[in-house]
């Protein structure tokens, strides 16, 4: 069912936007890689930039790989 897999997308892409608070650099690593579908790594990235806890530095890099 899509909307039940557009739900579990977003849980996974809130997961790994608290996981970057403190392991940025892994989750970067894994949006880079193929495992992730497209959806997935926008999502996070788009979780990571309006978080208040990863820096500025931090979301010009993400904005940068969510434009490649």
């Amino acid at each position: 069912n899509k909307d039940k897999e557009d739900c579990v997308t977003l849980a996974e892409a809130w997961l790994l936007a608290t996981m970057a608070i403190t392991s940025f650099d892994d989750v970067v690593s894994f949006l880079k890689s193929s495992k992730p579908t497209e959806m997935l790594k926008k999502k996070t990235i788009s979780k990571c930039i309006e978080s208040f806890r990863i820096t500025e530095e931090e979301k010009t890099l993400l904005r940068a790989l969510r434009s490649n």
